[in-house]
């Protein structure tokens, strides 16, 4: 994608590649995937991008934003190292949310049995997410930052 500066933050500090582009600031992304779409998404017809979104967290769906010009959608991205760790939006509003990073824990080996994977059958989850553990930023930069050290 032919993109210089971030349609969220206007940051240059941008990552691309041909059909991507993300935002190294402030943690926002865009994909060709998700160009010339409904900007209702219970109302569009049933594609990759509404299957996606409907599985998104109501605060992702809310800091979505619809950049007119590109006809694309910018959303927060959501940064899954399994069984590390996890960088995801959190909050109950566009003016009440943070960068939050949970690691993930092992699961005690007589528990794994409590913890069934529904989209494999018979199989379970050996790790969860350690929310406990969970440390919420104000900006995407410091909490990536604190992910990378984690995972280390």
């Amino acid at each position: 994608m032919k993109y210089k500066k971030c349609f969220n933050c206007n940051s240059t500090n941008i990552e691309t590649n041909e059909d991507t582009v993300l935002c190294k600031e402030c943690g926002f992304y865009s994909t060709l995937n998700f160009k010339n779409l409904s900007e209702n998404f219970d109302e569009q017809p049933k594609n990759s991008f509404d299957s996606f979104m409907k599985g998104m967290p109501k605060i992702v769906k809310d800091l979505t934003k619809y950049d007119v010009k590109n006809e694309l959608y910018w959303l927060p991205y959501i940064l899954h190292i399994y069984p590390k760790a996890i960088l995801y939006p959190l909050g109950n509003s566009v003016n009440n949310w943070k960068w939050s990073f949970a690691p993930y824990k092992a699961i005690d080996k007589d528990k794994i049995k409590d913890y069934p994977n529904p989209s494999k059958p018979g199989e379970f989850y050996e790790y969860i997410l350690d929310i406990d553990n969970e440390v919420s930023y104000d900006n995407y930069i410091d909490a990536l930052k604190n992910m990378e050290e984690f995972i280390k």
